[in-house]
């Protein structure tokens, strides 16, 4: 909650509605740290991220990829990293500067991939080896029933991404 006086000495506060219900149940099971996960979801919500997807959060248009289950998992520097790139993404929108490459990180894969590719297919679910418009992609690992990512190799491809969109600027 912000407060502002005006000129006239009137009061205003604006209070901050989130995109998306932070009590949600679903949001907490698994035994998952539950004040931790409510700091993050608020974190999240009050940047002005929505949930895109049943329990996928992002910036609409722009990103879709913060599942619940890395908020869980992601380790402090992990999800700070993430909201940084995330921001990033979306100040550039703001700006009008779309990024040509992308990172797709989905659960138990991820890739780079190039928007202006002739077959790129932004409603296209699949993500594999063989999508066309792929420039890298890395898959994950199963453990305890879950697929995952390897830190480096997300790193890998964000590095990958940044310089691809600076190559592709400059």
């Amino acid at each position: 909650m912000n407060e502002d006086k005006s000129q006239s000495g009137q009061l205003h506060i604006s209070v901050f509605t989130p995109k998306f219900d932070i009590e949600r149940e679903d949001f907490y099971e698994y035994n998952k740290p539950k004040e931790r996960t409510k700091k993050r979801l608020n974190e999240i919500a009050e940047c002005g991220m929505e949930e895109v997807e049943m329990g996928s959060f992002g910036y609409k248009g722009l990103t879709s990829d913060l599942y619940i289950e890395k908020i869980w998992r992601y380790s402090d520097e992990e999800f700070r990293d993430y909201m940084i790139w995330a921001n990033q993404i979306r100040s550039n929108k703001q700006k009008d500067i779309i990024p040509r490459y992308f990172t797709d990180i989905r659960c138990g894969c991820a890739a780079v991939r190039d928007k202006l590719h002739a077959s790129y297919n932004k409603d296209y679910q699949g993500l594999n080896n063989d999508t066309p418009d792929v420039v890298e992609y890395k898959h994950g690992y199963k453990a305890d029933g879950a697929w995952n990512m390897k830190q480096e190799d997300i790193d890998y491809l964000n590095q990958l991404c940044e310089r691809l969109n600076n190559e592709s600027l400059g």
